[in-house]
């Protein structure tokens, strides 16, 4: 596929098939049933968008809540004082896999022990299928005990199982919340609220219907993340909404008319076994 793209593209050679590709092809991931640090071959789909510019993104949008087992929902609720806390652990970000994955165990895996020394929010099981594809979009109205901070948020897909799927993830120092030339660079005001949003890393995934969706907050996000200066007591203010948009297409990505296949056959050799601890010194 993408030799015919490049040949017809920039050689100019006529090829019907890649005339006929769509402005963009996507993979759409769906559920793993068995999230490992080590995954040998994705389900899902190849999807197209054909026509990029006239798209129009929208979003479903879900409030955290300050009680009531903080559930992400639908509704926002009215403002309040209530403040929660961003829990701070130094073994966040052990469970993160590698930036770039070569094959070997360094996937994000069971995201299960991550969440649990995370600040998080669920909306409980789906009624309906979630498409997500595009930059989720975070929104958080916080407070900083220190002038340097950063938060990580990740979204990870629950099965009945109880295993968790990490989809994606975004960080944000919160010393570049209005942006990150030289001199839009500023320390957080210490104990005032303040508004934060960011964009997560881009992702296409099948949130099956039955799943949990999960948003989790840290301020350490270790090795993938330089840690911040000195230990810091974030807290987000329900004095305004806090909110997650998830990236939808109108009506779905379309099913791709041609097929991506591999013509070259498979010559398994000998299989590694490669191994990734954690541990405590």
């Amino acid at each position: 596929m993408c030799r015919q793209w490049w040949e017809h593209s920039l050689n100019g050679k006529t090829d019907e098939a890649a005339a006929d590709f769509p402005d963009l092809q996507v993979f759409v991931k769906d559920e793993i049933e068995n999230p490992t640090a080590r995954i040998l071959e994705y389900p899902g789909k190849w999807c197209g968008v054909d026509d990029v510019e006239g798209l129009e993104q929208k979003f479903v949008t879900f409030y955290c809540s300050s009680e009531g087992g903080f559930k992400l929902q639908a509704e926002v609720e009215q403002p309040s004082s209530r403040e929660r806390a961003i829990a701070l652990n130094s073994l966040q970000g052990a469970w993160s896999g590698e930036w770039l994955s070569f094959g070997g165990e360094d996937m994000p895996g069971n995201q299960a022990s991550e969440d649990a020394i995370a600040t998080t929010w669920s909306t409980g099981p789906l009624n309906e299928d979630i498409e997500i594809v595009g930059r989720p979009e975070m929104s958080l109205f916080v407070t900083s005990d220190k002038p340097q901070a950063l938060i990580m948020a990740r979204l990870s897909d629950v099965s009945p199982s109880g295993k968790s799927t990490l989809i994606t993830r975004g960080v944000v120092n919160l010393s570049h919340r209005h942006g990150h030339k030289l001199e839009q660079l500023k320390h957080m005001p210490i104990g005032e609220h303040t508004r934060i949003k960011w964009q997560l890393n881009a992702c296409a995934y099948t949130m099956r219907a039955g799943h949990t969706l999960v948003l989790s907050l840290t301020p350490n996000y270790w090795p993938m993340v330089w840690p911040s200066p000195e230990p810091v007591e974030l807290k987000v203010s329900f004095a305004e909404e806090n909110l997650i948009k998830l990236p939808i297409l109108p009506d779905g990505p379309s099913p791709s008319k041609n097929g991506v296949t591999c013509p070259v056959e498979e010559y398994p050799l000998d299989p590694g076994t490669p191994s990734r601890t954690i541990s405590l010194r």
